[in-house]
């Protein structure tokens, strides 16, 4: 395509300027910026015309910038920079408004080289507006981890969550932080007395990975609620870590995982905070046992505590089982409800004879127990023994995938039979479907007035069944189990 343009007026418009030119100026070097300022004068024009047609036939350009501003946040980091430099429309979108840049993610393949300019243009960018910032990397050599750190210290006073992952360099946070409700650190953290300015701020969530320093006394660690520590080997990972109901007073949820035999011993040895609502804490040494350091801690506000460790022989759980309502077993877990708490108890290993001699040992802090879920291939070993549930009510007996002949419920008529015997209270036994296809429910109840001394298990298909008080028979595809 071509354009027939009349350049008279231009060229009249040049010679008149070139004819004013002092006698003096006689050859061309002199005229250079003569020729410099028509140049730009030509290009503005030309480009200041297409920018304006652009305006009036392009839709992207008829988009409102609040829209454009509101499509900029999902690309990455280097596609909204490159779209930034696209055309008028997007670039006024991305430097308009700042919440374009308020979900910034580095990585190693982001800028490689100049993470640290294109990091503090970022957050320039961002001007007061709130900002969550991620940055991973584990190139220690390519990455100028000073530099990065200087930057993100510079403007921590609109960062409201920070995930940081160093391979070398500890995390600089001098500067009161305002508005820093997260901060996650995959790598050793050494919090010092000075930390976020040493004032309280609002720092709600922290979570460590794989070494922590705690000073005695930290303002700002005290509005924690949220607090994880991950892979803590050795003594010199764990410091200030005994102190920690002191340093956080408001804590609700502590999550300590991958404790190591002598990390475990430097946990606090006092009663936690009342506002510690739920506990994790795990394990996977052998014979290190947890749980006398949750007792220790055990207030009647929890409300779910989960423990993960191998199993240990004789294991007392009679404490932490004290006025036990429910109880379930299931595959490597020990449910236990307590006054309203549910402790979750993992045991990697866990066997059918250990789940069997676990229920007898807690045996004195099962007087309240009301209900019960065991595998099937349990009961059998519990019939044999001199186990009394004197409150039990709900029985629930799970079956193994593709096994269930081989279930000790199954195999004889009599099993149940001890194990209800010991059992005064109990009304309903429901057999969890697990794999197979028909929920089965068992409900006992008289068999009729005449004969009370005569109970009926049955199994029912999708329902629990009532049996009338007068004699009743099997329907077709129910089994009926007199006992």
């Amino acid at each position: 395509m071509a354009f027939d343009f009349d350049h008279d007026a231009l060229h009249n418009q040049i010679s008149r300027a070139l004819g004013a030119l002092p006698a003096r100026v006689i050859c061309a070097p002199q005229v250079e910026p003569l020729y410099d300022s028509v140049m730009r004068t030509v290009s503005r024009a030309v480009r200041d015309s297409f920018y304006r047609w652009n305006a009036v036939r392009s839709p992207l350009a008829r988009l409102p910038l609040e829209l454009l501003a509101r499509c900029f946040t999902y690309p990455s980091l280097p596609d909204r920079i490159l779209a930034s430099h696209v055309c008028r429309s997007l670039r006024a979108a991305a430097l308009s408004f700042p919440v374009v840049w308020s979900q910034l993610d580095f990585s190693d393949d982001v800028y490689p080289s100049k993470q640290a300019l294109v990091l503090k243009a970022a957050l320039t960018r961002s001007g007061q507006h709130p900002v969550r910032l991620s940055f991973h990397s584990s190139d220690a050599t390519r990455t100028d981890w000073s530099a990065i750190s200087a930057v993100i210290e510079q403007h921590l006073y609109h960062i409201s969550a920070l995930d940081w992952s160093s391979p070398t360099s500890n995390l600089r946070c001098f500067r009161p932080a305002p508005i820093l409700e997260e901060l996650k650190c995959d790598s050793p953290f050494v919090f010092p007395i000075d930390f976020l300015g040493g004032r309280v701020q609002k720092l709600r969530s922290l979570s460590i990975r794989d070494g922590v320093s705690f000073p005695s006394f930290c303002p700002a660690l005290s509005t924690i609620t949220t607090l994880t520590i991950d892979n803590l080997v050795l003594p010199r990972d764990a410091v200030g870590l005994g102190g920690l109901f002191d340093l956080c007073p408001f804590i609700q949820s502590l999550k300590l995982t991958r404790l190591s035999r002598a990390c475990a011993r430097l946990l606090p040895r006092r009663r936690a905070p009342r506002s510690l609502k739920e506990v994790n804490i795990s394990t996977g040494v052998k014979d290190v046992n947890l749980i006398p350091h949750y007792l220790a801690w055990r207030t009647r506000h929890l409300q779910r505590v989960q423990i993960s460790m191998p199993y240990i022989a004789r294991l007392d759980l009679t404490e932490l089982a004290e006025g036990v309502h429910t109880l379930s077993f299931a595959l490597e877990t020990l449910t236990v409800v307590v006054d309203g708490c549910c402790h979750y108890l993992t045991f990697k290993g866990y066997s059918r004879l250990q789940k069997s001699a676990t229920l007898c040992n807690l045996e004195p802090a099962l007087l309240s127990l009301r209900s019960l879920t065991i595998p099937g291939a349990v009961i059998d070993l519990l019939a044999t023994r001199s186990l009394v549930l004197p409150s039990l009510e709900h029985l629930t007996v799970a079956i193994d995938r593709g096994r269930p002949r081989r279930d000790g419920v199954f195999g004889s008529e009599t099993t149940l039979d001890k194990f209800a015997g010991r059992c005064p209270s109990l009304a309903v036994v429901i057999f969890d479907p697990g794999f197979l296809r028909h929920y089965h429910a068992f409900r006992r109840e008289p068999f009729g007035e005449s004969h009370p001394q005569h109970d009926a298990y049955v199994i029912g298909l999708k329902r629990t069944l009532h049996l009338p008080s007068a004699p009743w028979r099997a329907p077709a595809g129910v089994l009926s189990t007199r006992i």
